[in-house]
């Protein structure tokens, strides 16, 4: 894997979020071994969650650590059961729909980064602002539906950490199940779908997305009123997800096909311009046609390597899962990475 700077993208998925733990336990080591630097991790929903404590990290090895004190956060959810995040009550969710209230109230969302009971070490607000890794939320802006973007980058975060603690709550909240979050004077929520430009901008030539779903999709067939309620809003928000990812996705694939061209086209041409000033005038051309492209000159090849879960499970879902279950999705992606990693680090 010839990458001078990993970008690592998180994607939505409820509790199978766990996935990425497992992948990233497989990919990690792989790429603190080989020296490649972590430049970049943006994260929607669950996916903020995960990016954000890795972005704690400031050197490779606390990578390692911050991921090994993400799974143990993960593995303390399955020891409380699927009502430490998504406390599903059949009366209070028809109250709450008539009384025109979100499902749940959302302390379950700060409890993943605070509470003890799941995040033995709090997150840590200062050190992200301070980390040598770009750390982008993705999120929407509840009065207007466009998806905004939150950086330990900005300068009012970097001067008030805290706020990359709201935006992270922020981009896990599901409109209807979870209340929206005010940060200053505007509300905000989930907005469910990664993207790769702030990745490539930020002169990352290797983009990992970390997708916690089927590739072909992944419908759930839930029992009970108040799981098929949740499930049928749920299920239709997130097929919007899906989709949205898979643009962004091939939005980038395409990039990086026409960076392939360009590179090409530059190394065929340029020798056979003998006058060094239109040699240069040819190289000028072809670094204006990278920045219109993709605002960065300096990258000569772009890879996309999305990872889809191929395990099947009927218990794991967005918002319910038996015991076992995630552990079980840990460990199966981690091997699933350490078996293919040579195929996928080359791809």
């Amino acid at each position: 894997m010839n990458s001078k700077l990993v970008a690592i993208i998180f994607g939505g998925g409820g509790y199978r979020g766990a996935a990425q733990v497992g992948w990233l336990k497989g990919i990690l080591p792989e790429l603190v071994s080989r020296n490649i630097p972590i430049g970049y991790l943006g994260g929607a929903s669950v996916g903020a969650l995960n990016a954000g404590k890795l972005a704690e990290a400031r050197t490779s090895q606390e990578l390692l650590q911050k991921l090994r004190e993400l799974e143990t956060t993960w593995l303390n959810v399955e020891k409380q059961g699927p009502s430490s995040v998504f406390p599903l009550n059949k009366m209070k969710m028809i109250l709450n729909f008539i009384h025109d209230k979100p499902f749940l109230d959302g302390k379950t969302l700060w409890d993943l980064l605070y509470n003890p009971l799941l995040a033995q070490i709090p997150f840590d607000t200062a050190q992200v602002v301070q980390s040598s890794i770009q750390l982008d939320i993705f999120m929407s802006d509840r009065s207007t539906g466009q998806q905004v973007i939150f950086s330990n980058r900005d300068p009012h975060i970097i001067q008030n950490p805290t706020i990359i603690a709201h935006a992270i709550v922020a981009s896990c909240s599901i409109s209807l199940f979870f209340p929206s979050i005010r940060i200053g004077e505007e509300l905000f929520g989930d907005c469910g779908y990664i993207r790769l430009d702030r990745a490539i901008e930020a002169g990352c030539d290797t983009i990992i997305i970390l997708l916690p779903y089927r590739e072909n999709g992944n419908l759930d067939e839930p029992k009970g009123f108040a799981s098929k309620l949740f499930a049928k809003i749920y299920t239709s928000y997130s097929s919007a997800v899906h989709e949205l990812d898979r643009e962004k996705i091939a939005s980038g694939r395409r990039i990086a096909e026409e960076i392939e061209v360009i590179r090409q086209l530059q190394e065929e041409i340029r020798p056979l311009i003998w006058k060094k000033s239109k040699r240069n005038t040819i190289d000028e051309f072809f670094r204006q046609s990278l920045i219109l492209l993709k605002d960065n000159p300096n990258l000569t090849k772009l890879r996309i390597i999305p990872l889809y879960i191929t395990q099947q499970s009927e218990t794991l879902t967005l918002y319910k899962f038996a015991k076992g279950d995630i552990s079980r999705i840990i460990r199966d992606c981690e091997k699933t990475v350490e078996k293919n990693l040579k195929e996928i680090l080359s791809m």
